[in-house]
C-alpha cells in the first residue's frame, strides 16, 4: 500500500471518528468571550494591560476549540519609535480545550494549541517597520464558572513558546466573560 492511500485512510478515519464523537454527544453551542487582563512579553518591561476576544466551538460534552485574537499595551524597552524591531502588540491562538475536571457549575480545562505573535522588522527601506508572525506552541489552564443559562466567566493562563525555541516568550492572564447568543 503506498505511502499517500495509507495518509488518507488515516484522515478518514479519524475524520469519522470526530464525526461519530460530535453526532452522538449533547454539546452546547458555540459562545464568545469578551476578555481583559495582563500579557509578559519577553522584551518588554513588566506586565502590560491587554485585552482579547475569543470563540469558543464545542467538539464534544469534554473538548472544545478556542480561538482567541489578543493584544496588549507599550513597547519593548527600546521604546516605540519607528523604525522598530523586535516583538509588537498582537497575537492569535487556536487551542483545544479539554475539561479535565467537570464540577456542576465550575470547570477546569487545559489546553494547547498553536499560537501567532506579532514581530516587527525593518522594511526594505530601513525607513519603517514592517510585521509580521512568529509560530509558537500555546500552553493554557482555564477556570471557567456558569453564571446563567447562556453566560459564564473564565479565567484563563497562557504561556507560548516559540516553535524554534524552548523558553516561553508569550504569557497572559485573563478575566473572560462569554455569551452564548445561540
Amino acid at each position: 500500500m503506498a505511502a499517500s492511500s495509507r495518509l488518507r485512510l488515516l484522515i478518514a478515519a479519524v475524520f469519522a471518528l470526530g464525526m461519530a464523537a460530535v453526532a452522538t454527544n449533547p454539546v452546547r453551542a458555540q459562545s464568545v468571550g469578551f476578555e481583559a487582563g495582563m500579557s509578559g512579553v519577553e522584551s518588554y518591561d513588566g506586565v502590560r494591560p491587554a485585552v482579547g476576544v475569543s470563540l469558543f466551538l464545542p467538539l464534544t460534552e469534554r473538548l472544545r476549540v478556542a480561538a482567541t485574537g489578543s493584544q496588549w499595551s507599550g513597547c519593548p524597552s527600546g521604546g516605540c519609535e519607528d523604525p522598530r524591531v523586535g516583538y509588537g502588540n498582537r497575537g492569535l491562538n487556536v487551542l483545544g480545550m479539554f475539561t479535565a475536571v467537570d464540577g456542576r457549575r465550575t470547570d477546569l480545562s487545559l489546553g494547547a494549541g498553536m499560537g501567532w505573535y506579532e514581530m516587527k522588522r525593518l522594511d526594505e527601506e530601513g525607513s519603517g517597520s514592517e510585521s509580521y508572525y512568529d509560530e509558537a506552541l500555546t500552553f493554557a489552564a482555564e477556570l471557567r464558572r456558569d453564571v446563567a443559562y447562556n453566560s459564564g466567566v473564565y479565567l484563563r493562563g497562557e504561556a507560548s513558546v516559540p516553535t524554534d525555541d524552548s523558553a516561553a516568550r508569550w504569557m497572559a492572564l485573563r478575566l473572560g466573560v462569554d455569551v452564548r447568543p445561540f
